[in-house]
């Protein structure tokens, strides 16, 4: 009933890395498809999302249970497909991939370095 990204998400540092990797293939999958940009940009605001409320712990892990990202995804693309789009080859999308890629670990990191300052202002 949750799935498996909360469950991910309760290991530290790692697992919202994890999930919010294996979401992104389901974005690369579905871009494979030929899904329309705009539908693929939904379906990555929504793994965004998921991602950044994930760097809380124990909230983060209850909105990841609550938003459920790649069900919302699956709904798109099950709204989204017809057997007449055009397939995209791997080669076509590699760089598409890896700059989604890019823009979550950079989220992370700012995520990271927020949490961090965070802590600090309230030790100092």
């Amino acid at each position: 009933r949750i799935g498996i990204d909360p469950i991910i998400g309760l290991v530290p540092g790692v697992g919202d890395f994890i999930s919010t990797a294996l979401s992104t293939w389901l974005i690369f999958e579905a871009a494979r498809l030929g899904l329309p940009k705009f539908v693929l940009f939904r379906m990555s605001c929504n793994v965004a999302l998921e991602f950044l409320a994930g760097a809380f712990p124990i909230l983060g892990d209850i909105f990841d249970a609550i938003w459920k990202a790649n069900v919302r995804n699956m709904r798109l693309v099950e709204e989204a497909y017809s057997p007449n789009l055009r397939p995209r080859s791997v080669a076509e999308l590699i760089g598409w991939y890896l700059v989604i890629l890019a823009v979550l670990l950079l989220g992370a990191l700012a995520m990271l370095v927020l949490l961090v300052w965070s802590v600090m202002q309230v030790i100092l």
